[in-house]
């Protein structure tokens, strides 16, 4: 982990990336008392030029802070449950007005928490979810989404997948949680993406045990196989 105590930068490119320039220096979230250094480390999301995130985790509460003025300075915005150890990861809209965050309780053992937003990130709501240890979420609209979670903090478990259609109300189990170890012989979903395009229609990737394999699914998640990948070369 890096010290986050040791502030960070905000930069802005309006070049494509050929010329940089400073746009803010962040200073992270405090740590709780007693508690140094605090390993927050926000990462910036916007959504237009002017209107942006700073989301992080690890301290009292998680650090979730807004700009409306390209990032030039930052507010803290009010987030239901936020609590201790919460980290959150980036947001990401699917349309100017919905949006979708995964959080969860850092260390594992805790909570798995989606939030959703239906005003462009005005006001945002949180659903518990499925497991301790989230891998992936995806959102295609302000309803449906499936979540990646797991029990184990132990890379290359199976995770179970789950999906909602009521913006994380209920959720439904496509795959269940098997804490055995990935096999050679079948697919498990022990993979840290997903992501689709339609209610029906998916990938995410997963370990084999010999190899990385891309999985594709065409009935929202309940059955799923692999995915041949041709790489053309460079000069092609």
């Amino acid at each position: 982990n890096i010290d986050a105590s040791l502030g960070m930068a905000l930069f802005r490119t309006v070049d494509g990336g050929v010329h940089w320039e400073k746009v803010a220096d962040i200073a992270s979230a405090q740590g709780s008392p007693g508690s140094t250094p605090c390993f927050a480390q926000p990462t910036a999301t916007f959504t237009s030029p002017t209107t942006g995130w700073l989301t992080g985790g690890g301290c009292t509460t998680a650090e979730f802070d807004v700009t409306h003025d390209g990032g030039a300075t930052w507010a803290p915005q009010a987030l239901p449950m936020n609590s201790l150890g919460l980290e959150l990861e980036t947001p990401v809209f699917t349309s100017g007005q919905d949006g979708s965050m995964l959080a969860f309780s850092g260390g594992g053992g805790g909570s798995v928490l989606v939030y959703l937003t239906v005003d462009a990130g005005q006001t945002w709501t949180a659903h518990t979810a499925p497991g301790e240890d989230p891998h992936a979420a995806d959102f295609i609209d302000a309803y449906t989404g499936w979540l990646l979670s797991t029990d184990t903090m132990n890379a290359g478990f199976p995770a179970g997948l789950y999906v909602t259609h009521d913006g994380g109300e209920s959720w439904t189990t496509l795959q269940p949680l098997d804490n055995g170890p990935p096999t050679q012989e079948s697919f498990v979903l022990n993979g840290s993406v997903l992501d689709f395009v339609t209610p029906t229609l998916g990938w995410t990737d997963t370990r084999t045990g010999t190899a990385d394999t891309i999985l594709e699914t065409t009935d929202g998640g309940l059955a799923w196989s692999p995915v041949s990948v041709q790489v053309s070369p460079a000069d092609a």
